[in-house]
């Protein structure tokens, strides 16, 4: 897996959320080292804000750093991939993820963000959480 600390911590926006939106995290669990989780984050919107409080506390808490699962088409454009992979963005794919979901500490949590692209582009006016659509 790769994580670049020194990059994301150098374009995470944890402060900005804090104090511009007032963001909080209110992270009740304990994450042990030996089991493995899945998170579902929501909403999705055009770049899920809500991540960048939680890989932070993640690694300062517990020194685990999260997998995320993302659309494949995010790891294929340059610029972006260098991006995404540097925050430990994986493909969707079923191998991707099953693999993802057997990762040994310091990377046993996985993090998907439900709605997926069709919940991208709803905006503020239409806001929806599509866990289900099939």
């Amino acid at each position: 897996p790769h994580f670049n600390k020194a990059y994301c911590a150098a374009t995470g926006i944890e402060a900005g959320m804090q104090t511009y939106c007032g963001g909080e995290l209110r992270l009740g669990a304990e994450f042990e080292q030996d089991k493995n989780y899945l998170i579902g984050l929501a909403p999705h919107g055009l770049w899920t804000m809500c991540y960048h409080l939680l890989w932070p506390q993640m690694l300062r808490r517990f020194g685990i750093t999260c997998l995320v699962v993302g659309a494949d088409i995010l790891l294929k454009i340059p610029f972006f991939k260098r991006h995404f992979a540097a925050y430990g963005v994986l493909g969707s794919s079923r191998r991707d993820v099953s693999w993802a979901l057997q990762q040994r500490f310091p990377f046993n949590v996985t993090v998907i963000v439900t709605g997926g692209i069709a919940e991208m582009f709803y905006g503020i006016s239409r806001e929806q959480i599509i866990l289900r659509k099939r």
